[in-house]
């Protein structure tokens, strides 16, 4: 009995879903295929989602907890984001319960998702049987009263609460939530959403006086959004799990939508038409006074004909819909020469000799000024504080002990990047193919829909070769060190031949020929 061989222990994976629409939830959905095929999806432990992420992967842990085969939900996410037109039903849904709704259409989305993708399931689900190999679960959202992560978890230590330090969130509360809501709440980023209030969106009244529950979520609504505005790969969160099991994880795979920018900001070209070129500042003030005195003409021009006690009905109503439209127009003209008289009396340093100055400006030249600070503001806030936002969470993940050697990055411009290239094996580098697909992947924008069934598959191709090159590429680097375990020494053949397989046709492994198969 001594001497029987110690069992092999299976590899513990964590993984994260980064935000980025409907391009990242198709990319993961490459990456979580190709996880299956190398039997290594049913050993993730932890999970880490947001906004796009948070989309595919609640969807994956229902249809786990429902008992799905992975090659079922495949099928079935794949044609959903073919096919399920997602903006046009949360417009009709905002359409049809607009006062229900509070005029908000993070709601109207909201609802959409806990039907479409969360299959009308509540948080509770994930506490039910059956258990299924994830288990800690981690959406991601950011809340706007501090300006700190906000996460909605499941996790077998009871003592891990959902929120944050200024908001904590029972678990007893966490159940109660719409899957959907919280889906919605990981996905709103701002500009595009409204932020979701928690805790009244998510069906909990903050006021409940309910003895099961732990305490009160929160004493008042506390505004939540996209998680991606705090950490776009959730990456942050993994690091944060701490006794909840990662100390001994074999891998932590981050895949990663965020698309590379050749420039985060560049200059638009003027485009004036000819004839903004010559008109100029002073001339719109003129044309701005002359409308306002037509206005009053034709305010008193309607009066009259409304007086006129012979004319037909269809001239008063012609002289009624004038004089509506003219008192729109004066009133406001008046409403935007007081709100610019008031601006300016705030600056102290302007005054009414300052038009001076100005009255001779092209009005194109009005137009590129108003146009190159907006630009400049989205990228700065877009892209600029985003990529800041990153670099520091992944310096703290490659400077991090623990994950030395464990690391599997999956980015979605791997396989175009030079630097990715750099590895000294046969057969490695990208063909021309996949680079050409990938480059079009990572050409995506971010949106909750695809224009062509083309536009997915290369999405989902991407995720997949992503996966099976980075893979393969730590694997090696593994074996070269000493440190391939058994868990992941029989992985390694099955990684080459589908690599060798998807450089010959790309698309080979966008169907399952058998459920479980490859």
């Amino acid at each position: 009995m001594g001497n029987d061989p110690i069992p092999e222990a299976p590899p513990k994976i964590a993984l994260s879903l980064s935000g980025g629409g409907y391009r990242a939830a198709a990319f993961h959905l490459g990456v979580l295929s190709m996880l299956h095929r190398l039997d290594l999806l049913q050993h993730v432990r932890i999970i880490s989602m947001v906004s796009g992420g948070s989309i595919i992967g609640g969807s994956y842990l229902v249809s786990l907890k429902r008992n799905f085969s992975f090659p079922d939900f495949y099928d079935e996410f794949y044609q959903k984001l073919r096919t399920v037109p997602v903006v046009a039903l949360a417009m009709k849904e905002f359409g049809s319960n607009r006062k229900k709704l509070d005029g908000r259409v993070i709601r109207a989305f909201a609802a959409v998702f806990h039907r479409e993708f969360a299959g009308e399931a509540s948080f509770d689900l994930f506490w039910r049987d059956p258990a299924i190999h994830v288990r800690e679960i981690i959406f991601n959202a950011t809340e706007f009263q501090t300006g700190h992560a906000f996460r909605f978890r499941k996790s077998d230590n009871n003592r891990v609460r959902s929120g944050n330090k200024f908001f904590p969130v029972p678990q007893a509360v966490v159940r109660e939530l719409r899957l959907g809501d919280v889906m919605a709440a990981s996905a709103c980023f701002p500009g595009g959403f409204e932020a979701m209030k928690f805790p009244e969106d998510f069906g909990i009244d903050p006021e409940d006086s309910n003895p099961d529950l732990e305490q009160k979520p929160v004493a008042f609504s506390i505004p939540v959004m996209d998680g991606g505005a705090f950490d776009n790969q959730g990456i942050e969160s993994l690091l944060l799990t701490g006794n909840s099991g990662l100390e001994d994880t074999t891998m932590l795979l981050f895949s990663d939508a965020h698309p590379r920018m050749e420039a985060l900001y560049s200059f638009p070209p003027p485009k004036p038409a000819p004839w903004l070129q010559r008109f100029t500042l002073g001339d719109l003030r003129l044309g701005l006074f002359l409308l306002f005195f037509l206005s009053l003409i034709s305010i008193f021009i309607g009066i009259f004909l409304l007086g006129q006690g012979s004319a037909t009905g269809l001239a008063r109503g012609f002289a009624a819909i004038s004089l509506l439209a003219s008192i729109s127009v004066c009133t406001g003209l008046v409403g935007f020469y007081w709100l610019l008289r008031k601006t300016l009396a705030s600056i102290p340093i302007l005054d009414r000799s300052m038009w001076t100055h100005f009255r001779g400006m092209p009005l194109f030249e009005l137009v590129e000024m108003i146009r190159l600070r907006t630009t400049s503001l989205f990228a700065l806030t877009s892209n600029v504080f985003m990529k800041r936002i990153r670099g520091l969470i992944l310096n703290s993940l490659f400077r991090d002990e623990r994950f030395i050697n464990k690391i599997v990055p999956a980015l979605i411009y791997d396989l175009i990047s030079n630097r990715a290239h750099k590895f000294d094996a046969p057969g490695v580098e990208p063909s021309a193919r996949l680079q050409d697909i990938a480059r079009r992947a990572n050409e995506l924008p971010t949106t909750l829909w695809f224009d062509r069934e083309e536009q997915l598959q290369d999405a989902i191709i991407c995720g997949q070769a992503t996966a099976c090159y980075n893979l393969l590429k730590h694997l090696k680097h593994l074996e070269m060190l000493g440190l391939l375990d058994s868990s992941l020494e029989k992985v390694k053949p099955m990684t080459e031949d589908l690599y060798n397989q998807l450089q010959e046709n790309p698309s080979s492994l966008l169907k399952f020929k058998s459920p479980g198969k490859p």
